[in-house]
């Protein structure tokens, strides 16, 4: 949450792997993978919610889609 992305843990090694960043990322809060391999996320800006900020004239809710297929041979 704090990176504005998705990291991943590789298994083999223990090593985490920034996979995606952006800073429109805010507030990852579900996902799911499809059968090609591919990450689909969804954000809000929960935070702008609480502190009583979010604008209803912006963009607040977003669907994302990561391709993650070689994610552990990527340097």
């Amino acid at each position: 949450l704090e990176q504005n992305g998705v990291i991943a843990r590789l298994p083999q090694s223990g090593e985490y792997r920034v996979v995606c960043q952006n800073p429109e990322m805010i507030w990852p809060d579900g996902f799911g993978f499809d059968r090609s391999g591919n990450l689909y996320l969804v954000t809000n800006r929960l935070p702008k919610f609480i502190s009583g900020t979010m604008s209803w004239n912006e963009e607040n809710f977003r669907i994302w889609k990561i391709s993650v297929q070689g994610i552990s041979s990527r340097k």
